[in-house]
């Protein structure tokens, strides 16, 4: 297995992209995201497959804002395919 020297930088650095963890800082993974809803990940994959629930594609990752995760709860958990959109519309107006 070839390994990289530590100097050299790393591909996303190279791309101009922070440190993958800078990037995700505060951000949930499916898993942990889903254990805090009550939810099994494969409802919670369901879910963001619809765009009812709010979500951030960060490279190969699905992951999940806190804030807005509390939002949808706030707003009762819609499960309507585009939900997410409100949630985030209702964020930025303040509603929520």
């Amino acid at each position: 297995m070839r390994t990289r020297p530590e100097s050299a930088p790393s591909p996303a650095s190279s791309w101009g992209v922070a440190n993958h963890d800078e990037d995700t800082a505060g951000l949930l993974s499916a898993p942990v995201a889903a254990r805090r809803l009550g939810i099994g990940t494969r409802s919670l994959g369901k879910l963001t497959a619809a765009d009812a629930i709010p979500s951030h594609k960060v490279l190969r990752r699905r992951l999940y804002d806190p804030a807005e995760l509390q939002a949808w709860l706030d707003m009762g958990a819609p499960a309507e395919p585009g939900s997410a959109a409100a949630v985030r519309e209702a964020m930025r107006g303040g509603a929520v």
